[in-house]
């Protein structure tokens, strides 16, 4: 369990398949981004991105990077913060602002180009926002709704074709076709155990999500 060492309540996953970095919402010392060996599970406290109090990401939630920045969200804050991934100091000239509708961010996932952000709230606004990411410009036409029974969603992940988005209130992780947005049940991921997903992340094989126990895991895509 990450508990012990810190992370007591863990959200966003994302990892450059070495190390493995997670994200703590929580408040005072606690707001940072957690480091890990992936193969071990063993903490590298060193690769830490302890910033985020300073500079107002008070509530982070969810993350993703490009191996160079680690672009982070914040669930009480329509912003999404940039630090650069080796020395984690902030990068203002990365970060861009959310629409007004997108006032709850939580999870984030980019293919590069295009950073799509899930927005967990009431009514309509449960729903994927999509922004250039160069710019922070939104771009409307790579947005989608998400399903009525994925009402308090939070993580996502995606290979590009497919898009993944954990739920609060489930123990599934449902799943929807990138371009357009069909839920794509036949990719849906029902988990066995109590514990409700909240981030996850992926190398295209396994992927690995933490829970609301502060436990990470695996699973096979092909299972």
């Amino acid at each position: 369990t990450l508990r012990n060492a810190g992370n007591t309540t863990p959200y966003g996953l994302w990892s450059d398949g070495t190390t493995m970095w997670v994200v703590n919402n929580s408040t005072g010392d606690s707001d940072k981004i957690f480091a890990y060996t992936l193969a071990r599970g063993t903490r590298d406290a060193d690769k830490d991105i302890n910033a985020l109090n300073g500079a107002g990401n008070n509530f982070p939630i969810g993350l993703w990077s490009d191996g160079t920045t680690m672009w982070v969200g914040d669930d009480n804050d329509d912003k999404v913060y940039a630090y650069t991934l080796a020395t984690g100091a902030r990068d203002i000239a990365k970060e861009f602002d959310l629409d007004d509708d997108n006032s709850t961010p939580v999870g984030l996932w980019s293919d590069g180009t295009t950073m799509w952000v899930v927005n967990s709230g009431t009514g309509d606004s449960d729903k994927i926002f999509a922004y250039t990411l160069a710019t922070g410009a939104r771009d409307t036409a790579k947005e989608f709704d998400l399903d009525d029974d994925n009402s308090n969603p939070v993580g996502l992940w995606s290979d590009g074709t497919t898009l993944w988005v954990s739920d609060l209130a489930t123990i599934q992780i449902y799943a929807y076709t990138l371009n357009g947005g069909a839920r794509n049940a036949g990719k849906e991921i029902k988990r066995s155990n109590s514990g409700i997903s909240r981030g996850f992340w992926s190398d295209g094989i396994a992927l690995w999500f933490i829970d609301s126990n502060a436990d990470l895991f695996a699973h096979f895509l092909d299972n």
